[in-house]
């Protein structure tokens, strides 16, 4: 396999050569020339490189020529519902046709209610305060089986489509100044505040900002950025590139935190932990005997 700089030279590479390929505007559910720099900026954030990644964000604010933003506070929670494309840079379409239930990790529907597959950590679910607008569109608190759960609903449905059958938002604005706030804290507090604070007046109802700096503005940033990518598959990575562990609390599944509760031994999984690995999946070692395991320890 190759090593890991060299992937990251190989996908450096392959940015380069896009931003001289691709054109500027070339509609909905297709790439174009500021989304490329958006995912540079993601990119450069998960290697470290934080100059690289603020500026590939500036370079995707200026591609996008003043006609995209965050989404505002009414509009945020039309994302989800495919009601509009307010805040989002990219996303793969999916038609009824194609039917693809994206929604259907975190829940199925049921002649009793919504039937969650996940629920959010009980503790997770209390930092989306009264005033946020992803509360709502995140959440449903309502009874399956005579217990009240907290269901993630993100990715629920769109008017008039099946369950679970949305467009897969791949990148957002919102992403995109939040890199941009990492990038600069440490360095430029009062710009990283004002990225953060593009996200979070357009999040919260009768926001005005805390004025956080130094290690409070860092926290800061990086609990919006937990709660604006809930369930889009950046927990992890983030938590990886960090060099964090995996803490979660003992709070039950129920909506008020009682309920099913998690195995004590499970609670935190340690950052040196080679469960960070994924497996080799059985079959590419089954095709390759040249292909090593990664490590394990059971």
């Amino acid at each position: 396999r190759p090593t890991v700089q060299e992937t990251f030279d190989n996908i450096e590479q392959d940015f380069n050569a896009a931003i001289n390929l691709i054109g500027e505007d070339n509609g909905v559910g297709f790439l174009d020339l500021a989304d490329v720099h958006g995912l540079r900026s993601r990119y450069y954030l998960y290697i470290g490189d934080k100059t690289a990644s603020n500026a590939a964000a500036d370079d995707a604010i200026a591609a996008a020529q003043g006609g995209e933003g965050v989404a505002s506070i009414d509009d945020f929670p039309l994302i989800w519902t495919d009601e509009t494309e307010s805040g989002v840079m990219f996303k793969v379409i999916n038609t009824d046709l194609d039917g693809v239930g994206v929604g259907v990790v975190y829940n199925q529907g049921s002649p009793e209610g919504i039937r969650s597959e996940y629920v959010p950590d009980f503790n997770f679910y209390q930092g989306f305060g009264t005033t946020d607008v992803r509360r709502d569109a995140y959440f449903e608190t309502s009874p399956f089986a005579g217990f009240d759960f907290n269901h993630v609903i993100k990715y629920l449905q769109r008017p008039g489509s099946d369950q679970a059958v949305v467009d897969m938002k791949v990148l957002r604005w919102s992403e995109i100044y939040l890199n941009k706030a990492e990038a600069l804290a440490g360095t430029n507090d009062g710009a990283a505040l004002a990225a953060l604070d593009e996200v979070r007046s357009n999040r919260y109802t009768g926001f005005t900002s805390p004025g956080e700096t130094g290690a409070a503005l860092i926290d800061a940033i990086q609990f919006e950025r937990r709660k604006e990518l809930a369930f889009e598959g950046h927990r992890l990575f983030d938590l990886k590139r960090q060099n964090a562990p995996i803490v979660r609390t003992d709070a039950g599944d129920y909506a008020d935190g009682t309920g099913n509760n998690p195995d004590p031994g499970v609670l935190v999984l340690p950052a040196t932990s080679v469960k960070f690995q994924m497996p080799i999946p059985q079959e590419e070692l089954n095709a390759n005997q040249n292909m090593q395991p990664n490590p394990s320890n059971g």
